[in-house]
């Protein structure tokens, strides 16, 4: 392995988790090191027997108290017997989940019965998925994507792509996903990656274009262009995957926001503003940002989670900080938004913060880290290391 190839690699392990979007193959995890953000893996698994139902069994309250009882409520939990390494998905009543193990759960968002259960041809396990108001899109470890109905579950369109699908985003009929591999060469090994489109309907590959690094953040998609983050932010037109520019700092990219005008950048270091234009740089704040995922971006305000316990916000135009919150546990997952609430999944459970003090409004506590956290109509789902889904009323 070479030095810069080691270089590479010794950020990505303080990049991503092994449970969030880019979790990886054992072989690139042995190399890029996706562990937690700190550098070690922290995954509770079970290995399901061939002839073992899928179907999950719902679970007694979780051990560990809720510690505020009046702010917050269990709706329901089901066990899925392994982790969930996808941020949960509601749409029209039904929340899903991915799992380690490749089966992809769906479950009555209010009353947490399982509705059904996707498993055809599994390729592995799911790393990130996207859903439309008919299609489920997932993307697995061992490089399948994959579209299937959400009425019949039956698979309308699948490509092997040959490296880990990192992140998934559409928008209108484009499917936009980032890649992981491990090349090797002359007895070498580099780090490579691709953004690739593809038509939503049936899965004909529009364009493919290759990254100096792994695609490390989710997909962004902004007018007519896609930008993603590698060991740089890249801008793609999102006809052609011709590239309009790239930017950095040297050092891996964790999650990218747009604006109207301005594109929003982390990375170990901190947080940065860039022309969507040009790349061009207009403020920087130095800021351990370490939880992975995209930055929040509402209403003029940037939200980040550090590696140790804070939530922060920062001003989307000045880069001044607008206040800073330690919630004295240690974040892992990225910040997610409601109209007046920033909710943060982390070791200890969830967290609720006012979005604009950083108040904390309640801690709910689960079994297991929290790998994944959605939100929808004010009810928080949440995927856990112990392998749990729960619905958090808030």
């Amino acid at each position: 392995m070479t030095n810069e190839t080691g270089k590479e690699v010794a950020q990505l392990k303080r990049s991503r988790r092994l449970v969030l979007h880019t979790s990886l193959t054992a072989c690139a995890s042995a190399l890029a090191g996706c562990g937690t953000f700190d550098g070690t893996t922290s995954t509770t698994t079970r290995n399901r027997d061939p002839d073992e139902s899928a179907e999950p069994a719902e679970t007694d309250e979780p051990d560990g108290p809720v510690d505020s009882p009046e702010s917050s409520r269990r709706l329901w939990a089901q066990s899925l017997g392994i982790s969930t390494g996808t941020p949960p998905v509601v749409v029209d009543g039904t929340v899903v989940y991915g799992t380690e193990a490749g089966t992809v759960f769906g479950f009555d968002a209010a009353e947490g019965q399982q509705v059904w259960t996707y498993e055809k041809g599994n390729r592995g396990a799911v790393t990130d998925i996207a859903v439309d108001d008919s299609t489920v899109y997932l993307g697995r470890r061992s490089g399948s994507l994959e579209a299937f109905a959400l009425d019949d579950r039956a698979q309308r369109w699948q490509d092997s792509l040959g490296s880990n699908i990192t992140g998934l985003t559409f928008d209108d009929s484009t499917l936009y996903a980032g890649t992981l591999g491990i090349v090797e060469t002359d007895g070498e090994s580099s780090v490579s990656g691709r953004c690739l489109a593809y038509d939503t309907d049936d899965g004909d590959q529009r364009w493919a274009t290759d990254t100096a690094g792994a695609v490390l953040s989710q997909p962004v998609v902004s007018g007519d262009t896609v930008y993603i983050g590698t060991t740089e932010i890249v801008a793609l037109e999102t006809g052609t995957g011709a590239t309009r520019w790239t930017g950095g700092r040297g050092s891996v990219v964790e999650g990218v926001a747009v604006g109207e005008r301005t594109l929003y950048a982390t990375d170990k270091n901190g947080i940065w503003a860039l022309e969507k234009a040009d790349g061009s740089t207009v403020w920087e704040v130095e800021r351990s940002v370490n939880a992975g995922g995209n930055p929040a971006l509402a209403d003029g305000q940037l939200y980040t989670a550090t590696g140790q316990s804070e939530i922060g916000a920062v001003d989307a135009e000045t880069g001044e900080i607008t206040w800073e919150g330690d919630i004295d546990a240690i974040p892992s997952t990225k910040v997610v938004l409601t109209d007046e609430t920033a909710y943060v999944g982390s070791f200890d459970g969830v967290v609720a913060l006012d979005r604009t003090d950083g108040a904390i409004e309640w801690r709910h506590t689960v079994p297991g880290r929290i790998n994944t956290l959605g939100v929808d109509g004010g009810i928080v789902y949440v995927g856990d290391s112990d392998g749990t889904a729960v619905a958090i009323e808030s």
